[in-house]
């Protein structure tokens, strides 16, 4: 795992990396999976940490090529 450093807290500066013990043929598909631990003192419930969908696109203004908006979903809470 990474830090790279950044000037600002919002942008998304931890990454992981690693070489395959077997590499697969070139041009075969892989799947990977990960999961991401976090803690809290108060009691979270595993769906309070998922999110269902992801959309990017043009951030503000738009005539900034570099600025993006990012919108996670997440379940409706069960009431």
């Amino acid at each position: 795992m990474v830090e790279i450093p950044s000037s600002k807290e919002v942008n998304d500066n931890i990454v992981a990396y690693w070489v395959p013990k077997n590499l697969p043929p070139l041009g075969q598909l892989i799947e990977i999976a990960y999961r991401i631990h976090f803690q809290s003192e108060d009691f979270l419930d595993a769906a309070s940490g998922r999110v269902t969908a992801t959309r990017v696109g043009a951030g503000v203004p738009i005539s900034v090529p570099s600025k993006r908006i990012f919108a996670c979903s997440t379940p409706a809470p069960q009431c």
